[in-house]
């Protein structure tokens, strides 16, 4: 799959990961259940999307699995361009970006990989 076509079809997953964190950081203080519900979406169905849609328009399993972790790089990037407008706290960054690898990672792939499988079953048995 030619990396051109790979962003192409996550543009639109990307977009809504961007402005969901977006959002998230410019809101004042929100419930616990708030950033539950941004943590399912970021980390189970966006992955999901990116994975189906992905391996819809041509790609291997591998591709599916990396639309769906490209979610957290996203997202990683996008604290990374925060930090640099609020004091910086790098034990902080350190600790999400361990969190990041150690637990969203595995699943955002693991959906990724589910959304693949779900996009061969339709590609099979018809929409």
């Amino acid at each position: 799959m030619l990396l051109v076509t790979f962003f192409r079809v996550l543009l639109p997953v990307l977009i809504i990961q961007a402005v969901l964190f977006v959002a998230i950081q410019l809101s004042g203080p929100i419930s616990h259940a708030v950033l539950w519900v941004a943590f399912v979406v970021s980390t189970v169905v966006l992955p999901l999307i990116a994975g189906f849609r992905v391996s819809h328009a041509g790609g291997r399993r591998i591709h599916a699995c990396l639309g769906g972790v490209t979610i957290s790089a996203l997202t990683s990037v996008l604290a990374a361009i925060t930090s640099l407008f609020t004091v910086p706290n790098w034990r902080l960054i350190g600790v999400y970006i361990l969190a990041t690898v150690v637990f969203s990672l595995p699943l955002q792939a693991i959906s990724g990989l589910i959304g693949a499988w779900v996009s061969a079953r339709v590609r099979r048995h018809g929409s």
